[in-house]
């Protein structure tokens, strides 16, 4: 996974003025140098990649709406062998601008995902009609939450390792719903401002047992990160943002 690492060498070369004679240097007496370690910066460390996006304000959901509409997704073809899934990005208004739903996923014994943050959303059964279908019918089942028509499409995410993708869908709310999680899919649900993901202070490299770090958006105790951080970085794009990215090397 790369990383997006960039290091450069310089070279520094002694050049001998015309005419110069060498001469053996007198010892000078060596004197102690303090030696300040090199700051590593921890996996709490927020970023300073986009300060205007801290101050800032996240767009309306008509403005979310709008640019949405009007995006064109790089989709993958149906002809694409793998799996497919969908996934919604459920929208809803709130004094403090739009804000997003999210599950926790429930903790299953060898279940590698479990406890993560994630989308609504699930693999596409034979019986639906569309991606968007599937989008709603899983929303639907693991939260109990039934979705208006989208309000667009965002680029599809293909699976590197797991040879499938995943397309995403945005609806827009009235007003922030409440939820109804199905106990064997989803342990909670949360929904977290615009706002709140676009303020770079919520960046943070997470790791993942003994993996990482990668890079994250902490929300209280949960980290945001995968392939729905990766789905969040393209909706930011989308709305002319750059998504905050944690000081520091991170993989992915």
């Amino acid at each position: 996974m790369p990383c997006g690492l960039d290091f450069r060498r310089t070279a520094v070369r002694s050049r001998r003025l015309p005419g110069a004679e060498w001469t053996r240097p007198v010892p000078q007496p060596q004197r102690r140098r303090l030696s300040h370690p090199a700051h590593e910066p921890t996996d709490r460390e927020a970023a300073v990649t986009d300060p205007q996006s801290a101050t800032t304000p996240p767009p309306t959901l008509d403005e979310v709406v709008r640019a949405v509409a009007s995006h064109t997704p790089d989709v993958v073809g149906d002809d694409t062998p793998g799996w497919v899934a969908a996934t919604a990005l459920v929208l809803a208004p709130t004094p403090r601008g739009p804000s997003a739903l999210f599950i926790e996923r429930a903790s299953h014994p060898g279940d590698r995902w479990s406890g993560q943050m994630a989308l609504p959303g699930g693999k596409r059964d034979p019986g639906d009609p569309s991606l968007a279908a599937t989008a709603a019918r899983e929303t639907a089942e693991e939260v109990g939450i039934l979705l208006p028509d989208p309000v667009g499409r965002l680029d599809d995410h293909r699976e590197r390792f797991a040879r499938g993708h995943v397309a995403t869908f945005v609806y827009a709310l009235d007003v922030v719903l409440p939820t109804t999680p199905e106990p064997g899919e989803v342990a909670a649900t949360v929904w977290i401002d615009l706002a709140h993901l676009l303020d770079p202070s919520n960046a943070v490299r997470h790791r993942y047992r003994g993996l990482g770090p990668f890079a994250g958006i902490r929300h209280g105790e949960r980290t945001v990160w995968g392939l729905t951080l990766a789905i969040l970085d393209g909706f930011a794009r989308v709305l002319g943002h750059d998504l905050p990215r944690p000081r520091g090397p991170v993989l992915g």
